[in-house]
């Protein structure tokens, strides 16, 4: 999956099992795969997503996809990363 994101700046070491964006280490990371549109903090959120967190790093990141065109394996295309705010 890591081939996917590589051209949006994100990568994998998997000796490290760690996610990097930039070259910065990735705490979390969200990919919302296939969405109906709705909020996902909303309760009306139907899809399916990826998550994953590491104990190390700073970087909060999610994928941005259009779910108008969907990829190969029916998920949104991948169009883009972006920073997330703190929490």
């Amino acid at each position: 999956m890591e081939e996917a994101y590589a051209p949006f700046g994100v990568t994998y070491d998997a000796g490290e099992d760690q996610w990097y964006y930039n070259g910065e280490a990735v705490c979390f990371f969200r990919d919302v795969l296939i969405s109906n549109g709705e909020n996902l903090t909303g309760g009306g959120f139907r899809g399916a997503m990826r998550i994953l967190s590491s104990a190390e790093g700073a970087v909060r990141i999610e994928t941005v996809r259009d779910f108008t065109r969907p990829d190969f394996q029916g998920y949104g295309t991948l169009t883009g990363i972006r920073l997330l705010e703190e929490p």
